[in-house]
């Protein structure tokens, strides 16, 4: 295990991203059955939550309609877990590893449905900047992830060649140098029980989804409590989830300072 971890570092240090299997499996199928639990209350679901989700395209459900079940499905969920907290036990190992033992999670945990044939995807970006560069991206599938079901990463390497061919190409140009970016990212092919973390800087896109089945998904943002913070700080955006003796010690002192100075 301690070998496998330290596999696990080195690529996320080397490329910008590294697949982690869970600590604790029981804590994503937890995330899945709430989910799943949800949308049995929108819809006749069956009683197997990866067919479900796999075959979600055969109910046919697009635009307002797909965007309101989504919606509701989440407000429920947002009502029974903290998906922040469950998602931290699912993969806390490899969190503290990265972070530190002081964290901040992102408030909002994104789920995301996309359909065969779909072609509604975000464009290639990276998040940092705006977002701060000591951030920690999970990209978490519910069921199984290949081909084009996947998303595509570029590594450290291929990020900072996009960047330096757009500083040369200039806005007329940015179109072809986004095309031949995608052709060279690295495919992610993750099954349930594992996640792709990746760092914000990284390049990356969501292709159209030509498989035959539907990809759902989860991702959310953990860093360290007291690195910079970008453009969606706390509180907004981010949350205190975790202090480390020392951390906890020194914010009450100083909320007793104050206490004691007003």
């Amino acid at each position: 295990m301690h070998e496998l971890k330290n596999t696990f570092l080195n690529e996320f240090r080397e490329t910008g991203f590294a697949i982690a299997h869970a600590d604790a499996l029981d804590k994503l199928e937890l995330i899945r059955r709430t989910l799943f639990e949800e949308a049995g209350n929108l819809c006749d679901a069956g009683d197997d939550a990866a067919a479900f989700m796999n075959e979600f395209h055969k109910r046919e459900m697009s635009g307002a309609e797909l965007n309101d079940f989504r919606m509701a499905m989440i407000r429920g969920f947002n009502e029974r877990l903290d998906a922040g907290e469950v998602i931290f036990d699912a993969f806390q190992d490899s969190l503290l590893r990265l972070v530190g033992p002081d964290v901040a999670v992102q408030k909002s945990c994104n789920i995301v449905i996309q359909q065969p044939g779909d072609i509604d995807v975000s464009p290639i970006h990276r998040d940092a900047p705006p977002n701060s560069p000591f951030e920690v991206v999970l990209w978490i599938p519910l069921v199984d992830c290949y081909g084009t079901k996947g998303i595509s990463l570029l590594d450290r390497k291929g990020t900072n060649e996009v960047i330096a061919d757009l500083r040369v190409a200039g806005k007329d140009g940015a179109d072809k140098v986004y095309e031949k970016a995608k052709r060279v990212g690295h495919r992610i092919e993750a099954s349930f029980g594992t996640a792709c973390f990746f760092w914000t800087g990284l390049m990356h896109v969501i292709p159209v989804n030509e498989e035959v089945e539907t990809r759902w998904s989860l991702n959310i943002r953990y860093k360290n409590l007291f690195s910079p913070q970008g453009a969606k700080r706390l509180p907004d955006f981010f949350r205190i989830l975790r202090l480390s003796p020392l951390a906890d010690l020194a914010i009450k002192s100083e909320r007793e300072t104050a206490m004691d100075d007003r």
